[in-house]
């Protein structure tokens, strides 16, 4: 399990990161990862490195539309 971190604004514009768990599983062909805090997350790559930055990019995207969503409110 790999720990994925994520930089980000707090509502009081303080600068905080964030760290999450990436519960990797692996066979020959590539590699599969869930976000377990995160459970819409879940990414495929070949190698563990475009995994891990295909799971930062996804919890990058998570937030932006939970931002999104938020100001649609």
């Amino acid at each position: 399990m790999f720990r994925v971190t994520k930089p980000i604004l707090s509502q009081t514009g303080i600068a905080m990161t964030r760290k999450y768990s990436l519960v990797i599983e692996g066979d020959p062909t590539g590699y599969s990862a869930y976000v377990p805090e995160l459970p819409t997350i879940l990414v495929t790559g070949r190698s563990l490195e475009e995994l891990t930055t295909r799971a930062t990019e996804a919890i990058r995207l998570y937030f932006e539309s939970v931002r999104n969503a938020e100001a649609l409110d």
